[in-house]
């Protein structure tokens, strides 16, 4: 945590977490983050498996972990296999930031302005 407080001076802090990694391990560094980023798989393994119900748990107990050190202002982001429906999920389960790919935004034989569009008009619900 020495090096966060060093970072925290000029710059914000996250964590990432991949499927693996437990949420108690944030409760070392929890009041010093600005973000924690829940990957769907491990980067470089290639193609990430769709877990949105374990990843709607881990942003819940990644909230109270927060919650519990006096951290309320943190972002949660999902990065990895966010679908049009996951997109919702995890919206709803409390998720502030989504990283969007090749399962919405870019999708193959699809127009970039009609996926923005989509996905602006599902959040919204």
């Amino acid at each position: 945590s020495n090096c966060l407080l060093k970072a925290k001076e000029v710059c914000k802090c996250g964590a990432v977490l991949n499927m693996a990694t437990p949420v108690s391990t944030l409760e070392y560094v929890a009041e010093l983050l600005d973000m924690v980023v829940l990957i769907q798989g491990n980067g470089g393994a290639g193609p990430r498996h769709y877990f949105p119900e374990i990843i709607s748990r881990k942003i819940k107990d990644v909230r109270e972990v927060l919650h519990k050190y006096g951290n309320d202002h943190c972002l949660i982001s999902v990065d990895g296999n966010v679908t049009y429906e996951a997109a919702q999920i995890f919206q709803k389960n409390g998720a502030d930031v989504l990283v969007l790919g090749t399962r919405t935004l870019f999708m193959k034989d699809t127009d970039f302005s009609d996926n923005v569009k989509k996905i602006r008009d599902l959040l919204k619900e």
